[in-house]
């Protein structure tokens, strides 16, 4: 019995007739289209059993300034979506890093996914590479359980998007875009040359990005990322769940966004103190130690890190000496 054509195998083979031109073209009616496509699926499933076929080579690509979006068809709209926030990554990148970090992002359905094996689950962003991102292209089934799971609740209402899906399967695209950036930023630092003496401070400086990406980019949006990452935190047991070593190399997707959520109730405290975005006072102390933070100078310019370094993580570790 003839399998039906699923809607993404469609737009596949819709994206292969749009590559394949042989002579003059040729305007074909409805029937006769759908007859071609008919004819190609052996061809698919044969490339498929030999090895030969892969959903990712039917990626489209989508460039600019700074940041090229290789992505499913039918995501055009999600790309672009993409596209423009992570442009004001890399631009933020640049002014705070002084880094001009290349990007590709890949915006990937559940079957391209799969394809790419990446390692963490549809719903969650993973950097393949020094210059590469993976995001999921929209919401379904299970980008909502996993994030119920991650959260511990039903997800939050998310206004103002154009996102297509339920609005919990919105919200969970909305909750992987907070963590996207996170990535991003952390590829930003790992390229940058900037670094520390003690290993909290690379986390801490990359949520001081991410909270003043929000500042200047979302503001309107502040106190809802400031609700999710005290969820993750809540999720995990709170402050002090954990040593600084155990959030450094975290064993669970839980612990890995109860670590974040650390690192970002430092900047959080740094923002609300100063009165202006963290990473601008703290890559500018970062310059000054010539791109060495060391924690001594870093507690001392910032006291409110001792603090919160003794709250955060169980046992007194992290804290430099002296503090």
């Amino acid at each position: 019995m003839r399998q039906p054509v699923g809607p993404f195998r469609l737009a596949m083979m819709e994206a292969v007739l749009k590559k394949i031109q042989v002579g003059p073209v040729v305007v074909l009616s409805a029937k006769m289209t759908a007859a071609l496509l008919l004819c190609l699926l052996p061809l698919l499933a044969s490339a498929s059993s030999s090895g030969g076929y892969s959903p990712l080579s039917f990626l489209l690509d989508l460039r600019g300034d700074s940041v090229k979006v290789r992505y499913a068809p039918g995501s055009l709209d999600r790309a672009s979506h993409s596209q423009d926030r992570f442009e004001l990554v890399v631009a933020d990148c640049k002014s705070w890093a002084h880094n001009s970090m290349p990007l590709v992002v890949y915006v990937l359905g559940p079957e391209e996914w799969q394809a790419a094996e990446v390692d963490r689950p549809y719903g969650l962003p993973q950097h393949m590479s020094s210059t590469e991102l993976a995001v999921a292209s929209w919401g379904d089934a299970q980008t909502v359980a996993l994030w119920r799971d991650l959260l511990g609740r039903r997800l939050p209402v998310v206004e103002g998007t154009a996102l297509r899906g339920s609005p919990e399967e919105v919200a969970s695209i909305a909750l992987q875009n907070v963590m996207a950036v996170v990535e991003a930023f952390e590829m930003c630092l790992a390229s940058s040359g900037i670094s520390g003496d003690q290993p909290w401070i690379e986390g801490f400086l990359v949520q001081a990005m991410v909270r003043s990406f929000v500042q200047k980019h979302e503001a309107g949006r502040l106190a809802e990322v400031d609700g999710v990452f005290a969820s993750f935190s809540e999720r995990g047991g709170g402050p002090g769940a954990l040593s600084l070593n155990q959030a450094l190399e975290p064993e669970s997707l839980t612990q890995w966004l109860w670590a974040e959520a650390q690192f970002y109730e430092a900047a959080k405290r740094l923002a609300e103190e100063e009165g202006k975005a963290p990473a601008k006072v703290v890559f500018k102390l970062a310059g000054k130690q010539k791109g060495s933070l060391q924690a001594a100078v870093l507690v001392a310019e910032f006291p409110l890190l001792a603090d919160w370094l003794k709250e955060a993580f169980a046992g007194d570790s992290a804290v430099p000496d002296g503090q």
